[in-house]
């Protein structure tokens, strides 16, 4: 094919990437989709290359698990060449299962081995056309949860990687292999990040590109764990849009950047301040970089760590406030969990003619109404009821005071945390209640949370402060239970404090709202505080 030709004075990056465009040209969105191919744009490959090799090698072995057209080696080879002091030998292996790909591929490192032998330097590559999980699942010691080992297996210096991305089968293969690392259904692009990093030198430098979502959640803890037991992170840059980066693939995904360094297990490390880094387009002409301490970024709670990207100072300030609270809603007595009803599933029990003998309320997201549930609401024919019978009553929950928390919101809407009470005086001609699965649900299995508690508690989420925060360790849409149960807390007398004015005030203006929880909480500086549209 004419287009697959170089074109003189082509970059080996542009090169590669016009292969890609080729290969996008040619093959449809949902195969694509399907096979979990989402081809870096041209600078952002380039950036991520300039990340990586930082310092000139001797010999370099790189590793790319998902390589596509080979847009991430060419930027390497590139950045590798116009270093004045080459290398000795390069070796570089590539994995890529799609077939269709190989051929791409293979131009792309003939290219690369071109001008480095102009240079009269060896190099060296292997294309491996197999599942890249599979035909290394030998690094991992199933006889050590969480636990990577060598055995002597062959180790790269560096590894750059944009890992394919769709949600696996728990019992497929992929998954069954790194069973110590899952919980619930996984999504095989951490799967690639585990592995891949298992396979770096002691020392070895990583750079990937990712969603953002294995930052926080539960599904990815114990990839967290064992990924910060065994790396540590130097740089992170996340995308301020998250329809930009994949725009060709109609992707909304919150992206990032990460780069980190195997760790030495025979040298103590120090916990080394991490460059964080926010972007506002694929072009990567305007970045905004600070220098955060490790325990800003890292963030350990009640057994679990996180990742947390402040972006500013002020966000840095935010954060350390905010750790001051020295409390969670373990420490004070409370638990929050997810509505029982799952719609699809219990549809059989769902709707919407109203019997005060035969049903109970359904409380779905769209009750919520500022502070307050308000039932009913019809809203796109969704049931407003379930049946109260032998068949449901594992579903149903007492009524009594809650606060609720919608466990969806859209990046793009003024605040991730929406929370509204329910209040037992409202309901009290029933005896139970439904809440659907979208919404979360905080209570007290001891004492019953007064109506001063619940509006405290929910205000105090609600503020503008705590929502900013939030979004600085989410990495998702989703708002899980696990995140919540980490959120620092004041004492439940100043959630009182906060809850009896706000009663008084009449849940009034968010300005209101927002000067009483800042109050309570005694955060005097208030420019430090404002609503993260990021």
């Amino acid at each position: 094919m004419k287009d697959l030709k170089r074109i003189q004075n082509e970059s080996l990056s542009a090169y590669s990437f016009r292969l890609s465009e080729v290969y996008c040209n040619s093959s449809t969105h949902q195969y694509r989709k399907n096979m979990g191919q989402f081809f870096t744009p041209l600078k952002i490959s380039e950036y991520m290359a300039k990340l990586l090799y930082d310092e000139p090698q001797e010999d370099i072995t790189l590793l790319d698990p998902g390589a596509g057209t080979g847009i991430l080696i060419a930027s390497f080879c590139g950045i590798v060449l116009n270093n004045e002091k080459k290398p000795l030998h390069v070796n570089i292996d590539a994995f890529e299962l799609d077939e269709n790909l190989i051929p791409l591929l293979k131009e792309t490192l003939e290219q690369c081995k071109i001008e480095f032998n102009q240079h009269n330097i060896q190099f060296n590559y292997k294309i491996i056309n197999n599942d890249f999980i599979l035909e290394n699942c030998q690094y991992y010691n199933k006889s050590k949860l969480n636990n990577f080992e060598k055995n002597e297996l062959k180790t790269y210096n560096y590894i750059i990687a944009n890992p394919p991305y769709f949600k696996l089968n728990k019992n497929s293969k992929q998954a069954l292999a790194l069973s110590g690392l899952i919980y619930g259904q996984p999504n095989i692009y951490f799967l690639f990040m585990a592995l891949s990093s298992s396979m770096l030198s002691n020392n070895g430098i990583l750079v990937y590109i990712t969603p953002r979502s294995f930052t926080s959640g539960l599904y990815y803890k114990r990839f967290r764990s064992w990924f910060l037991r065994n790396n540590n992170i130097d740089g992170i840059l996340i995308f301020e849009s998250r329809n930009d980066i994949f725009s060709r693939d109609k992707v909304l995904q919150e992206n990032i950047i990460v780069r980190a360094r195997k760790k030495d297990p025979n040298i103590k490390h120090m916990k080394e301040p991490i460059h964080v880094g926010i972007c506002y387009d694929r072009s990567l002409s305007n970045i905004e970089t600070i220098i955060a301490n490790y325990n800003d970024v890292i963030y350990k709670k009640n057994g679990d760590s996180f990742i947390r990207i402040p972006t500013s100072v002020k966000e840095l300030s935010l954060i350390r406030k905010i750790d001051k609270l020295p409390f969670t809603l373990n420490d004070l007595g409370l638990k929050i969990s997810t509505g029982p009803v799952v719609a699809f599933r219990a549809k059989r029990y769902l709707t919407n003619d109203y019997d005060e003998k035969s049903c109970v309320p359904l409380i779905r997201m769209h009750n919520f109404r500022n502070f307050d549930v308000i039932w009913p609401i019809q809203n796109n024919g969704k049931e407003i009821c379930i049946l109260n019978e032998k068949n449901t009553k594992h579903l149903l929950l007492p009524v009594k005071n809650y606060v609720l928390l919608k466990r969806f919101s859209a990046k793009e809407q003024k605040r991730r945390l929406y929370a509204s009470v329910l209040l037992k005086s409202k309901f009290e001609s029933h005896k139970n209640i439904g809440l659907e699965n979208h919404v979360n649900y905080i209570y007290s299995k001891s004492n019953p949370l007064t109506p001063e508690q619940v509006y405290g508690i929910a205000a105090f989420l609600n503020s503008s402060i705590i929502d900013q925060y939030f979004r600085i360790f989410n990495g998702s849409t989703q708002v899980n239970a696990n995140d919540i149960k980490n959120l620092p807390l004041p004492s439940m007398d100043i959630l009182k404090l906060i809850g009896k004015e706000i009663i008084e005030n009449g849940k009034s203006s968010e300005q209101i709202l927002e000067k009483i929880v800042l109050d309570k909480l005694k955060l005097i500086d208030r420019s430090l505080f404002h609503y993260n549209q990021r």
